[in-house]
């Protein structure tokens, strides 16, 4: 199977409505090499989309699961590598816990429908969670709010770019205890809504009390906010 993809466009199942998605469970295997650039750092997995839950193992031990088709989740594999030929197999099945929920009103499409990634990590720092929000006010200007958790470190930056690579704002916090929490007011964004998708790019970096950076991530947020007003329960 072509991985990410799904198992009905492929001919493995037919279509299935609603709760009348079958039981079924699919064995993915694959071996991959130890990497020179692995060594004294940690090496995680990160797993983007499983429809609808796993169990995944690295060279027979369970590293984790999970039970909700399009949540991201991440395993440290570190301690269960060799160094040389590994193999990562992964159990997906139809009726997860909560496969009702990811079924409901909807056609399913089964499988890792998005990428499985293995990437490491410095052992005396890292990033381990980036939250973006946004609030819009009734101008249009908007407040944006980066709260970043990390494993060590002293210091997190922040840039948004737009698709110009323009640097629409450069922020900056010191680590206090285990995050940073970033703020800034955008007076002109590009607003992110169903005709205009319009999408940013956010760098992130932490870096030690030299200035050395320890590790980057990028990811695309869009600033919009979704509210009910007058709504009666």
């Amino acid at each position: 199977l072509r991985v990410p993809g799904n198992w009905e466009t492929q001919g493995v199942k037919v279509p299935e409505y609603g709760r009348d998605l079958s039981e079924l469970t699919g064995h993915y295997r694959r071996t991959f090499q130890w990497q020179e650039q692995w060594q004294g750092r940690d090496v995680v997995l990160r797993l983007d989309g499983m429809q609808n839950g796993f169990t995944a193992t690295i060279n027979g031990h369970e590293v984790g699961s999970g039970h909700s088709g399009k949540t991201m989740y991440q395993f440290a594999i570190t301690p269960y590598l060799i160094n040389g030929r590994n193999e990562i197999s992964i159990d997906l099945t139809t009726h997860s816990r909560y496969w009702l929920f990811d079924a409901c009103d909807a056609w399913s499409l089964t499988g890792i429908c998005r990428s499985v990634e293995l990437f490491s990590v410095p052992k005396e720092a890292s990033l381990t969670d980036v939250i973006f929000s946004s609030k819009v006010r009734q101008d249009n200007s908007a407040y944006i709010k980066i709260h970043v958790k990390v494993n060590g470190g002293s210091m997190v930056s922040a840039s948004l770019i737009d698709e110009r690579y323009n640097h629409v704002c450069d922020m900056r916090g010191q680590v206090q205890g285990d995050s940073v929490v970033m703020t800034a007011h955008l007076q002109h964004p590009r607003l992110w809504n169903a005709e205009t998708p319009n999408l940013y790019r956010l760098d992130v970096k932490l870096c030690d009390s030299e200035g050395r950076c320890l590790q980057s991530i990028e990811e695309k947020v869009g600033i919009r906010e979704v509210r009910v007003e007058g709504c009666k329960v």
